[in-house]
């Protein structure tokens, strides 16, 4: 889209003339709140908003039966939900600065801010081979863009991994029990124990329904990873989902970013911009290693739920009563690290959602993670992570 200024102008669809009164420009923010992901959105847009920067955003959420007129509301931009047959719908005003946040489809000419879809099939796959699983099987759409980008992130680390996953592209029976007894019956086909990444938490409820439905357990048999980190569909999943969280608050604020810089400076928006998601929200659905040695497993259990009060590897031992030297050589047979590297990768776990989710000093997350001491903290982040904590940090946080 070519730079857009805007001038003053008696049509009340393009309220620039209401700059000119003094008044916060308005952005259209046009966006169901029913999911997870949307609202992340909608608190982006405002955070950003909030911060004084001469914007204002309207929340307009369509009806099944209520499609709005967008050329009735004094707008001078519209970050939304989009694609081509809601754009004809809502009667969108040509001249209007359009930004889309939906990713199921690329529109050709409107600016997309979207997560970064490769990127977390990617982190799915690197997840479900960390535990040592051999069968990994990706369940997306064939006509959805965001899906499409995600398996090619999956395969991609697949492939670096030696292992070339089982793809199923989910159809949409007449019914919700018919998609259950049509998946139940394909997921019984797989070898096994088999790893399914889904390419949103949608679609990992129905795995682990299907997967109830047949009798297979999760994570034993099945381990299942959604994407969106929807709180309500992966905590009242039974046992909880393992999600990834995509960072949907910072999709909202990039996108608020890049219209005002449009609005008020002329800034001409990009085609595309991909914002990095923050990570694995690990659960019970795939907290299980592939191989089955009940001693590792229960060490992994134990630090998992023990790393934020700084444990050492003589802590799992005393709790497993096992020597050293055991312990290590099955951790490596099984994980190709020792204890030790695994205690240290789960803080640093913990510290990054500090990090993103807390306004906790770094001396303080460094505590709450386990991890003793900001230094200690600082160390690890640089061989781990590759930036400090406190560039990871504002890798997440919106500018003002």
């Amino acid at each position: 889209m070519p730079p857009t200024t805007r001038t003053p102008n008696a049509d009340t669809t393009t309220p620039a003339g209401s700059a000119k009164r003094g008044e916060a420009l308005r952005v259209g923010v046009l966006m169901s709140s029913d999911l997870a992901y949307f609202r992340q959105i909608i608190h982006g847009v405002a955070a950003f908003t909030a911060q004084s920067h001469g914007l204002s955003a309207l929340l307009i959420t369509p009806g099944a039966d209520s499609q709005p007129n967008l050329s009735q509301w004094r707008l001078d931009g519209l970050i939304g939900l989009l694609n081509d047959s809601r754009r004809r719908r809502f009667n969108l005003p040509p001249e209007l600065p359009v930004i889309n946040v939906s990713a199921r489809e690329q529109i050709p000419g409107v600016p997309l801010v979207t997560t970064d879809n490769v990127a977390i099939g990617r982190m799915a796959a690197d997840h479900l081979i960390s535990l040592g699983f051999e069968h990994l099987v990706y369940v997306g759409y064939h006509d959805h863009w965001y899906s499409q980008q995600r398996l090619e992130g999956f395969a991609q680390r697949a492939a670096e991994a030696g292992i070339e996953p089982v793809i199923l592209h989910q159809p949409n029976p007449p019914g919700w029990h018919d998609l259950i007894a049509w998946l139940a019956g394909w997921l019984k086909s797989l070898p096994r124990p088999a790893a399914v990444a889904c390419c949103n938490d949608l679609r990992a409820r129905s795995v682990v329904e299907a997967c109830r439905a047949t009798g297979l357990r999760i994570p034993q048999d099945i381990a299942v990873i959604g994407v969106d980190n929807d709180e309500v569909f992966c905590t009242i999943a039974d046992p909880p989902l393992s999600s990834i969280d995509v960072n949907g608050r910072d999709v909202g604020q990039q996108a608020a970013r890049l219209m005002h810089a449009h609005l008020t400076a002329g800034k001409p928006l990009p085609a595309l911009t991909l914002v990095e998601p923050i990570g694995v929200v690990s659960r019970q659905s795939s907290r299980r290693l592939a191989h089955d040695d009940p001693l590792v497993t229960a060490a992994l259990e134990f630090i998992h739920h023990h790393a934020k009060r700084g444990i050492g590897v003589e802590d799992i031992l005393d709790h497993l009563t096992v020597s050293r030297r055991s312990l290590e050589r099955r951790f490596r047979e099984v994980l190709g690290h020792t204890p030790a590297m695994e205690i240290r990768k789960t803080q640093v776990e913990l510290a990054k959602r500090l990090l993103v989710d807390t306004r906790l000093s770094l001396p303080s997350v460094a505590a709450h993670a386990g991890l003793g001491s900001d230094r200690v903290m600082r160390m690890l982040f640089a061989r781990q992570v590759g930036v400090s904590p406190s560039q990871y940090r504002e890798r997440f946080e919106g500018s003002d």
